[in-house]
This record gives C-alpha cells, structure tokens and sequence, in this order.
C-alpha cells in the first residue's frame, strides 16, 4: 500500500478532503495531520468531512490515546472544527476508541462507516450554526 496521500475540495457547506495509503506510526499521523491542518487554514472552512475510508492506520490503543494529546499541542486549530470522518468499517473499533478519546478532550469529531450519514451529520451541524 502507497504512502499516505490527501486531496481536498471546497464544496458548498463544507472542505471535503480525501486521504489514502497507509499510517504505521505515531510520528506519520503527526505528520499527516499537520499537513491536513494546514489545508483547513487555508480553506477558512470549520466544517471538513474528511474520506479515509482508503487509508489504513495500524497503531496501539496508547497511540490512539498520545494522537489526541499531540493534537491539543500541536494542532489547536482541530478544536474550532467540527470534522465527520468515513473511516474503513474494518477500523471500527480501533476509531471508535479515538473518537470517544477526542470527544471527551473537547474535539467536534464524529466517526461513520457510511459516507451518507457522515455528510447528513456534518451538514446537520453547519445548519446549526
């Protein structure tokens, strides 16, 4: 599998951004997130429906915990976002763990296994506000 990859684009309520590949380690999510954060400065946008349904992320559930301290100092921008995230089904668990973690530090992150729900959730939150 290729190394991990992102592409995005403006659409009407929301940044849509595509990531594929692979992520092994702690320091390839950072950095994979640093780059993903800058695309949401430049976008202006608070809402992101983020693809990763073709990315595979193989880490420990103590990384899975340091992912979202790394986030609170080295990406504080994520707190002001409201992200719905279409992650592989076969990731489930392994996400799901995430989110609660991420949600309970503050985040606006929900996870879906379905990209329907995920942008009906995300656009039920941008009418909101």
């Amino acid at each position: 599998m290729k190394e991990f990859e992102l592409n995005f684009e403006n659409r009407t309520h929301y940044l849509f951004v595509k990531g594929t590949g692979i992520r092994k380690t702690l320091h390839s999510i950072l950095e994979s997130t640093q780059e993903l954060t800058q695309i949401m400065e430049s976008s202006k946008s608070k809402f992101i429906l983020l693809d990763y349904a073709d990315l595979t992320t193989i880490i420990s559930n103590s990384d899975i915990f340091n992912i979202t301290r790394l986030y609170e100092t080295k990406a504080p921008l994520l707190y002001q976002l409201c992200i719905s995230i279409i992650i592989n089904p076969d990731e489930i668990h392994m996400e799901k763990f995430w989110e609660e973690i991420c949600r309970k530090r503050g985040f606006n992150f929900k996870i879906f296994s379905d990209a329907q729900e995920a942008e009906k959730w995300l656009l039920e939150q941008s009418a909101k506000s």
